[in-house]
């Protein structure tokens, strides 16, 4: 495949996810990456690898900052204390009368989040 037919399939790729809503020609890393496979620098598998570290590196930084919150007491509904039974203060009152049923195992393709409260 030459340079020009690569250019093209990122192109179509790029407005495929616009109109989606997932705009990665805003993403720097990922336009470094692409620019490596059109450049026949890169194969592809490379891209999807280092595309694939950067999502986990952000993931990993979101899951800090939000334990970060948690144990400064200012996590999503503020302070901690406010909510009566942390986990549960969105159900109580519904017709779920165990909500932790609802609970799975993360399945092989997801990693297990610990949120912290013991569930």
């Amino acid at each position: 495949m030459n340079e020009e037919t690569r250019r093209r399939i990122v192109e179509r790729v790029i407005e495929r996810s616009n109109r989606r809503g997932t705009p990665l020609a805003d993403d720097p890393h990922f336009l470094t990456l692409i620019d490596g496979w059109v450049s026949g620098t890169l194969s592809l598998s490379d891209v999807r690898d280092g595309f694939l570290a950067q999502l986990q590196a952000r993931q990993a930084a979101v899951r800090l900052r939000y334990r970060a919150r948690l144990t400064t007491g200012t996590g999503a509904r503020g302070n901690a204390e406010t909510s009566k039974e942390k986990g549960r203060s969105t159900l109580s009152g519904s017709a779920l009368s165990d909500p932790d049923s609802f609970e799975r195992a993360a399945g092989p393709q997801q990693e297990a989040i610990d949120t912290g409260d013991g569930r």
